[in-house]
């Protein structure tokens, strides 16, 4: 029964932590902090002082499985309660005095302001059919904000579906945690398989059911659960060993870009026959081709990074109060991002029927309608691996090219008015 004192008053006391969630109960998450709620009388934690109101910053179980040491400042409640029920013998746990937070936090719940302190938004990789009443029902790329990650003492979170335009919480209901996800996320690439859904003909035409994401890492990129271990021999061998890294849900963060943000339709075929008429309107300007051109791009990309992004030249497009009309690939947008510029992205969906009305355009760029209807396919399933939200034209929305130029500036006009959301990489201490 050691402490240690630092300067950041923070404590660590070295204990034998039998049964840890035996002696102690928790509340809060990744919002406002884990803190113990109560302390058994009696148990080694009340020897030790442990009380309602200590924060728990870190637990260090090492000494009895190596490796295992978690952070918990920014961990949400189900994280906590599936590390501290792991901790069962010799540990460090770090504390600190948080009576503010905690006393908050209490007031909230009592309130029924909040169900915990977790907060976090996610961007859905698969739909979620409702089942039944208290469900959420939700769409693949739907961004939603979780508030509760132990729901009722189950392993179901709490989302609700978030505003595009205000970040307002809207429709509230239960989703399936990250394990659960991603068992549903597997049985329905399975169902998707068997039945042949995924066909290159008509991929275009047909409601999203899955984006297929993954990581190298096999443990929970995100969140661990309760119902997972680091290493749970006895669990059953369901899922098949190459489908582990598969993410039902990724982490986002937003943004609101206060300029406008630049434009880029896909694929580049339309987005080359369709750039004059769009720059017709003052609210449209190309960036200069010389330094966009594609093919250059791809060339030097190795060489000069992000060189043949143009910065300087999208900068001082922005500040005129323009939407710049980028000739880029794809493989750019991550840069783009990288720079804090958040590009409008067009996906403009074509059908044989589409592709008919513009054949004379197609044939002035040497170009044949099977050619767009193949850019198309390889364009969709890139965005796919892209860590923001695009906008897709239907093809049924347009019947020609003054139609579909008036659809692409509704589309841009909409989506600078939403909220930019943008994956990010978690960093856990797992």
């Amino acid at each position: 029964r050691l402490a240690q004192r630092f300067p950041s008053r923070i404590t660590t006391l070295a204990f034998q932590a039998n049964a840890l969630l035996e002696q102690i109960s928790i509340i809060g998450g990744n919002q406002t902090g884990i803190f113990i709620h109560r302390v058994t009388p009696g148990s080694i934690a009340d020897e030790m002082s442990l009380s309602p109101g200590q924060q728990v910053v870190l637990v260090d179980y090492g000494v009895i499985e190596p490796g295992f040491k978690a952070v918990l400042e920014d961990a949400t409640l189900e994280e906590a309660l599936w590390v501290l029920e792991k901790v069962n013998g010799f540990c460090c746990l770090s504390v600190k005095h948080n009576m503010e937070g905690y006393k908050k936090l209490l007031t909230d719940l009592n309130s029924k302001l909040v169900t915990s302190g977790d907060s976090f938004y996610i961007r859905s990789n698969l739909c979620l059919e409702k089942q039944d009443s208290g469900e959420l029902s939700v769409g693949c790329h739907n961004i939603l904000h979780v508030t509760d990650t132990v729901y009722q003492g189950q392993t179901q979170w709490s989302a609700c579906q978030v505003n595009p335009y205000t970040m307002k919480d809207m429709d509230v209901g239960t989703i399936p945690n990250y394990f659960q996800a991603q068992q549903q996320l597997i049985a329905l690439i399975q169902e998707l398989a068997q039945k042949n859904m995924v066909s290159r003909k008509n991929s275009s035409s047909q409601r999203k059911l899955v984006r297929i994401v993954s990581t190298g890492n096999r443990i929970n990129p995100l969140w661990s659960t309760m119902e997972c271990s680091f290493s749970d021999s006895n669990k059953p061998k369901a899922t098949p060993r190459n489908c582990v890294s598969l993410m039902p849900y990724t982490f986002v963060r937003h943004y609101r870009p206060g300029q406008p943000r630049p434009v880029l339709v896909v694929p580049a075929l339309l987005r080359k026959i369709l750039a004059d008429k769009l720059c017709l309107s003052r609210e449209f300007e190309k960036c200069p081709s010389d330094i966009q051109n594609t093919e250059s791009f791809h060339e030097n990309k190795e060489l000069n990074g992000s060189s043949c992004i143009p910065r300087w030249d999208l900068e001082q497009l922005m500040q005129k109060n323009v939407h710049a009309c980028l000739d880029l690939g794809l493989e750019s947008v991550q840069e783009l991002l990288a720079m804090d510029i958040y590009p409008i992205i067009i996906l403009i969906t074509i059908s044989e029927k589409n592709a008919k009305k513009i054949k004379k355009a197609l044939q002035r760029l040497g170009a044949t309608e099977d050619q767009l209807l193949e850019s198309v396919r390889k364009d969709e399933a890139q965005l796919e691996t892209i860590s923001c939200l695009y906008r897709s034209i239907a093809p049924d929305a347009w019947g020609d090219l003054d139609a579909l130029n008036s659809c692409v500036r509704v589309a841009v006009a909409d989506e600078q008015k939403k909220v930019v959301w943008v994956e990010q990489v978690p960093h856990r201490s797992f």
